[in-house]
């Protein structure tokens, strides 16, 4: 991931930029939409282990690259709202981003355990 940092130290603020406002049904939220998210990733880590396990080292290394982009891509929209003075950790709706920064390097890090097997 070496990309990533290079992508977080040449972000810059935009005073203009406002988060994205996301409709959010409150009756179907749980109290805590993020860890719920967090946990549903963390049961199908298990099921996506054995995913992994059954792919080709080509397949594997697909699925590091994605999660590797995934991952980056969320992260600096995260650090990007950060930047333009915005704390998202306290936006309503953006549980989920948290959320899927967490998740996505979960998975990564499964995603190069399958890897590094090929090595």
């Amino acid at each position: 991931m070496s990309g990533l940092s290079n992508d977080l130290r040449n972000l810059t603020p935009d005073p203009d930029d406002q988060p994205l406002k996301i409709e959010v049904d409150e009756e179907t939220r749980t109290d805590n939409p993020q860890v719920t998210f967090q946990t549903l990733a963390e049961e199908f880590a298990e099921h996506y282990r054995k995913i992994l396990t059954k792919l080709p080292a080509d397949r594997r290394a697909v699925h590091e690259q994605a999660w590797e982009e995934i991952h980056r891509s969320t992260l600096v929209y995260w650090e990007q709202t950060k930047r333009n003075g915005h704390d998202p950790a306290t936006l309503h709706g953006w549980e989920t981003v948290a959320a899927m920064v967490d998740v996505s390097q979960h998975m990564l890090n499964i995603a190069e355990e399958a890897a590094e097997q090929d090595e």
